[in-house]
C-alpha cells in the first residue's frame, strides 16, 4: 500500500484528496476556501463524515499547514513519511507539457516558461 496526494492549488483556494495506492481508494478528500481572507473555510471528508472549519486562513502556507494537521489529526496518515507522492495539476503546460510528468528542476523551469500564457489567458477571460 502506498498513500498518493492530489493537490490542485488555485489563487484563493486549494483542492486535495489522498489515496490509498494501488487501489486508487479515497481516504480523504477536501477544499480550502477564501484563503487570503478571515473568513476562510476548511473543510475535508474522512469516511464519509465531513468536517468543515471558519477561520482566518492568511495564505497558503498556511492552508497547507491546516491540511497536514488535518490529515494526522483524522488519522488518515500517522506522519508525514507515509505519504510517498504529491501530484499537483498545472493549468498550462504550454508547448512542453500535455501530460503528466516528474517534477524535476527542468519541469520547473519550463513551467515558469508557461506563466505568461496564464496571464495572456487570465486577461483575456477578464
Amino acid at each position: 500500500m502506498a498513500i498518493v496526494m492530489s493537490v490542485n492549488a488555485g489563487s484563493s483556494s486549494l483542492k486535495f484528496q489522498v489515496y490509498e495506492m494501488p487501489e486508487e481508494k479515497v481516504l480523504a478528500k477536501g477544499l480550502v476556501e477564501r484563503i487570503g481572507l478571515n473568513d476562510g473555510v476548511f473543510s475535508i471528508t474522512v469516511d464519509g463524515q465531513k468536517y468543515t472549519t471558519t477561520c482566518d486562513i492568511p495564505d497558503h502556507e498556511a492552508a497547507v499547514r491546516m491540511l497536514v494537521d488535518a490529515l494526522l489529526e483524522h488519522h488518515v496518515v500517522n506522519s508525514l513519511d507515509d505519504i510517498k507522492a504529491v501530484g499537483h495539476r498545472i493549468v498550462h503546460g504550454g508547448e512542453f507539457y500535455s501530460d503528466s510528468v516528474e517534477a524535476s528542476a527542468d519541469a520547473v523551469e519550463k513551467v515558469e516558461e508557461c506563466i505568461p500564457l496564464h496571464r495572456c489567458t487570465t486577461r483575456q477571460v477578464l
